[in-house]
């Protein structure tokens, strides 16, 4: 058994312990992201998640807007916030855990009607946005060179949802809203083309699923390519901010995909 004072520091644990009572075993989960602590605690009657961050880390921010967001999601969405602090330099948020698998994406999977029928929740559930501080779209340097009202939208939008941030059971939960905008709606599908088509998904065939999403179907035609050359770049862009492994080898996975669906596209 893992010792629990293995990863976290400390004055941390303390105060994890003091309001949860002992922690018997952790795992750490690493592979995301997001720097900093990342673990699944196992207490005397049940699991929880643990994510923290050194307060004065320059993503810290991307923390505290995932806590503000979740404490407010409707019920089913994401994992439920139970409690956040600042301790001894650490923010720290603590979230029920949700046990599953990440689904699979591949041609004729059984879980892509679940994801998909998720996301289409998603639009619905947070249109309006229930969380009032997350900034636009437009504002993100990736988008800055698109016309504002062809993102334009009050939907909260899970800009990252990556396979890794599904969780599959008996229905689909979605993880990591740090990197959440407000735009149009059927950008939260827009953004998942790309990882149908890593999935092994022709860039015709990605587009052919997504479809069934109202919010996706009802987009004007240049918004979307206009989305799909972003994500080309964006994608591309971000390959080297990771060293060699697993997250980098996505990430040209990603960045080839995403260059696929921008030429299909702008294919006539």
């Amino acid at each position: 058994m893992n010792h629990p004072g293995g990863i976290i520091p400390t004055p941390l644990r303390v105060a994890v312990e003091r309001e949860f009572g002992p922690v018997l075993h952790f795992e750490e989960r690493p592979g995301g992201h997001t720097p900093g602590i990342s673990a699944a605690l196992t207490l005397a009657h049940r699991r929880v998640f643990l994510k923290a961050i050194a307060v004065g880390h320059p993503r810290s921010k991307d923390h505290q807007l995932e806590a503000g967001i979740n404490s407010v999601l409707p019920t089913g969405l994401g994992p439920r916030l139970l409690w956040t602090d600042t301790v001894d330099g650490w923010l720290a948020l603590i979230f029920e855990h949700v046990d599953g698998r990440h689904p699979d994406l591949s041609p004729r999977s059984p879980d892509i009607p679940m994801v998909l029928e998720k996301i289409t929740t998603l639009i619905d559930l947070l249109t309006p946005s229930p969380f009032a501080g997350a900034a636009a779209i437009s504002d993100h340097r990736a988008y800055r060179t698109a016309p504002a009202e062809l993102l334009a939208g009050g939907t909260l939008l899970h800009c990252s949802p990556r396979p890794d941030n599904l969780i599959i059971n008996s229905e689909v939960h979605v993880i990591d809203w740090g990197s959440s905008r407000l735009g149009a709606g059927w950008l939260v599908t827009a953004f998942m083309v790309p990882h149908f088509i890593v999935a092994g998904h022709s860039p015709r065939g990605a587009e052919a699923l997504v479809q069934t999403v109202p919010a996706f179907n009802a987009a004007p035609r240049e918004a979307v390519t206009t989305v799909a050359r972003i994500l080309a770049t964006y994608w591309s862009s971000r390959i080297d901010h990771y060293p060699p492994g697993a997250l980098y080898d996505y990430r040209v996975r990603a960045a080839h995909a995403a260059s696929r669906w921008a030429d299909h596209r702008d294919t006539p």
